[in-house]
């Protein structure tokens, strides 16, 4: 949970731990081999990369609080229907709270995402499915140490323009020496609901990343209601952070973060089909995660992959560090082949780049977000630019980045999240980001068509 992470104990660091092998990081500038199945081969005639503009969002604001209220923010949108969420320390208590808006309407008073017998919530993700209706998911525990998480679950809540449905669990860990952490949620083909979380045991409970964190998916094919259908994807290491893109019904490619013990991650990709994985995991990317803490920030940082479907297939992007920087790195997929093109996105001068979101994908292009924290001062702003990948040289194209929405002086978060995440609706791309200033925090969301 990136919620609770910051106060847990940062003695699991060794997984985190920056040593050994700088090697690795000069060998993820090559192209990776996608050996997965042929479903992913050349869709068609690979052009160019066309000319690049980035789309302008409009942003409104949705709530104000004081400073570092309010981290984790996620935002989805359906026809007239906008809905927001975001982990929200309040002075006893942090949870997920839920905002939503039909048209120019005002945003309704904050909601609650916590089932009963739970009293405490983190990490939401948002999705829109395809009849219009609004899932957001939160992980949940019971909050009995402070510093840990205690039968942490996952929780979700379908919200329409009448209002949010009474939350239900998904995975539920009461009972158990286990606890569910990070989970997301994807919509899928038709009533398709796709969750992902990672779990771990007791004795990483109080860990920044549980050393045996393994990743578990589970599929709804009633908008949300029921989930029959679950996978687990073993593998060695801390595994976390899992993204889901669905391909089609019963099928999505997962992403996700592995942490060795050499202080190293690999990004992994795998492909899910009617409850199965087809074929072992794929190694998209290497290299040395981002420290627990920036340089100049309060809040925990991490290496944690973005995913959506390019020309058919996977794009994926995640922050590394290299030469004390924060970079974003890019593995678009190499036109009318079977692996990626690797680039690299430079921080500019006294900032780090992090928590890259890819969506709003249209042929060879897509939308990529992330955020800006400048070091001087602890503030975290967010740009916006489009990405597009063809047979030129260089392969892949970066439009100019455009600002969109300032970071106000810090310090002003307790957590900004592990990722950013944009949600693809009807031809139009939303998010939620939250400005953290020194003295109050705003949560805005922000829509554009890619």
């Amino acid at each position: 949970m990136s919620a609770r992470r910051p106060q847990r104990g940062r003695s699991a660091a060794p997984a985190l731990a920056v040593g050994l092998v700088m090697v690795v990081v000069l060998g993820i500038a090559l192209v990776v081999r996608h050996t997965t199945a042929s479903r992913h081969a050349a869709p068609g005639t690979a052009t160019s990369a066309p000319a690049l503009t980035t789309p302008v969002p409009a942003t409104a604001l949705v709530a104000t609080g004081p400073s570092a209220s309010f981290g984790e923010s996620v935002g989805a949108s359906s026809g007239e229907l906008r809905v927001v969420a975001a982990t929200t320390w309040l002075p006893t208590m942090m949870l997920v709270q839920t905002w939503q808006r039909s048209g120019s309407g005002a945003w309704s008073v904050p909601r609650q995402l916590l089932p009963a017998g739970f009293h405490r919530g983190y990490d939401p993700s948002i999705a829109t499915l395809s009849d219009g209706t609004v899932v957001v998911t939160s992980g949940v525990d019971l909050n009995l140490r402070p510093l840990c998480l205690d039968a942490g679950s996952v929780a979700i809540q379908r919200v329409n323009a009448s209002g949010p449905s009474t939350p239900s669990v998904v995975d539920d860990q009461r009972g158990t020496d286990n606890f569910d952490d990070r989970p997301t949620v994807s919509a899928g083909a038709g009533s398709e609901v796709w969750v992902g979380w990672s779990q771990g045991t007791r004795p990483s409970s109080c860990d920044l990343i549980g050393a045996d964190d393994q990743i578990h998916l589970a599929r709804s094919p009633d908008g949300g209601r029921t989930f029959a259908n679950r996978l687990t994807i073993p593998a060695p290491g801390a595994n976390y952070g899992v993204q889901i893109a669905p391909t089609g019904p019963g099928a999505a490619d997962v992403a996700w973060t592995q942490t060795l013990p050499t202080g190293t991650f690999r990004i992994l990709l795998a492909q899910v089909q009617h409850g199965a994985l087809v074929g072992p995991p794929t190694v998209v990317g290497t290299g040395i995660p981002l420290p627990a803490q920036l340089p100049g920030a309060v809040f925990p940082s991490f290496t944690i992959p973005t995913i959506t479907i390019m020309n058919g297939r996977p794009a994926l992007a995640w922050a590394a560090w290299t030469a004390r920087h924060a970079v974003i790195r890019l593995a678009l997929p190499t036109p009318g082949g079977q692996g990626w093109v690797v680039r690299t996105i430079a921080p500019a001068l006294g900032t780090d780049d992090l928590l890259p979101a890819l969506g709003g994908a249209t042929g060879s292009s897509a939308s990529l977000l992330y955020a800006v924290h400048r070091r001087a001062d602890d503030a975290v702003a967010y740009q916006l630019r489009r990405v597009a990948v063809g047979t030129g040289t260089p392969p892949v194209s970066l439009a100019p980045a455009r600002t969109v929405l300032a970071g106000p002086p810090g310090p002003g978060f307790h957590e900004i999240g592990e990722s950013l995440q944009i949600s693809d609706a009807a031809g139009t791309s939303t998010t939620a980001l939250v400005a953290g200033g020194a003295s109050r925090s705003q949560i805005w969301q922000a829509d554009w068509i890619p």
